[in-house]
């Protein structure tokens, strides 16, 4: 092999696409090494080895561990890929999971937000509700001497044990709008949005009102549903669904909290 057989390291990098810090480290852990390196420390390549590298550069794209890619440098045959390849298959898809479940949880997020963005939040009106997957937790026992939080801290043990995505917005469920009225800050159970959970806010038609305000308070947004559903002779029979949608997420300041309430129509 002659001089004018060998490529510097920066010639061999402008070839493969390769930076020359990547082909340094893959020669430090031995992953690629150049063909001639000189007593000055220089790294030269052959023309050969553009086509060698493709190796690495192609586990290295499907993201297989540098030490996985290490053991396979110099002794590989297609039995031994393709065994890294179904092990590493499963690597990639716990990975396309995960990323499924961040769509999902965004998704959700900006549904949320921009309905808070762009409703009227002074309006009462009827809406056809899609079907909305949801994670019901356990029957939340508001005693007379408990504390608020008590039941909510129930439902994040339950729903920890259950692998409920806490990061997911939570509401509180009301078997109906008599119960809303008499504890409109006791739901009775709580939900998740969460939409693995099996449980769903059915859909139908639904009565749609909205509140400001901190948790727990709901302004006269009870007696404007009931108001409402009178003058136009709806009635309403079954359960109550209360989300706030612009919440600590979206919303620095507790009282611009925006709550809606979906009461069911019979």
């Amino acid at each position: 092999m002659t001089q004018d057989h060998l490529m510097s390291i920066k010639e061999f990098s402008q070839f493969t696409g390769i930076s020359q810090s990547a082909l340094r480290y893959y020669d430090e852990i031995g992953v690629f090494a150049p063909n001639v390196r000189k007593p000055n420390g220089y790294r030269y390549y052959t023309p050969e080895q553009i086509t060698a590298v493709n190796f690495v550069q192609v586990m290295s794209f499907l993201k297989v561990p540098l030490k996985t890619i290490r053991g396979l440098a110099d002794e590989r045959g297609p039995r031994q890929l393709m065994t890294t390849l179904l092990e590493h298959s499963t690597t990639l898809n716990n990975e396309l999971r995960r990323i499924s479940d961040l769509y999902s949880l965004m998704s959700v997020y900006q549904n949320l937000i921009n309905e808070g963005l762009n409703v009227d939040e002074d309006s009462i009106s009827v809406r056809t509700i899609e079907s909305i997957p949801i994670v019901l937790g356990p029957p939340a026992c508001f005693e007379r001497d408990a504390e608020y939080h008590e039941p909510f801290l129930e439902f994040y043990d339950d729903a920890n044990m259950r692998r409920v995505n806490l990061a997911y917005p939570i509401g509180g469920y009301f078997a109906s709008l008599d119960v809303f009225l008499k504890t409109p800050g006791s739901p009775q159970m709580f939900f998740s949005l969460d939409p693995t959970g099996g449980d769903e806010i059915a859909a139908g038609d639904y009565l749609v009102g909205y509140a400001r305000g901190h948790y727990g308070v709901v302004s006269n947004l009870p007696e404007r549903l009931v108001a409402y559903a009178d003058e136009h002779g709806l009635k309403l029979d079954g359960p109550l669904y209360k989300l706030y949608i612009l919440d600590e997420v979206s919303e620095p300041d507790p009282d611009r909290y925006l709550l809606r309430v979906l009461a069911t129509l019979a």
